[in-house]
């Protein structure tokens, strides 16, 4: 934290409004899982009266009907891809098109015939 020593009082920064205020004023808020925000009195006023957003209930994504399984052999990356797009099959993990066979056509007997024994 910012601490400053001013006037004989220790002094702290208040992360929303950026002044150094002493630090009996100083407040600590979650800021996500694990972490804290130091904010001074006055604005910790404003954080608590500000109404919180509500929360919007997203209905359940269903898969679409084009959305279909595939495998880079190249970089051995597994994903799906939605062939009703009209966008090039192209691995997302290592942008190539050259090596993607469908994961319907991937079976142990097409693994067995690649392999190098």
């Amino acid at each position: 934290m910012y601490d400053v020593e001013l006037e004989g009082e220790r002094q702290a920064l208040c992360e929303r409004c950026r002044k150094f205020v002493p630090l009996s004023q100083i407040r600590y808020v979650a800021k996500g899982n694990d972490s804290k925000m130091a904010l001074c009195v006055k604005c910790l006023g404003n954080f608590r009266t500000a109404a919180p957003t509500p929360v919007k209930n997203m209905p359940a994504q269903e898969s679409p009907s084009g959305m279909k399984a595939f495998y880079c052999e190249r970089c051995k990356y597994r994903f799906k891809f939605n062939t009703n797009k009209d966008a090039t099959l192209r691995c997302p993990y290592c942008g190539r098109t050259d090596k993607i066979i469908s994961e319907e056509k991937r079976s142990a007997g097409h693994i067995v015939e690649k392999a190098d024994f």
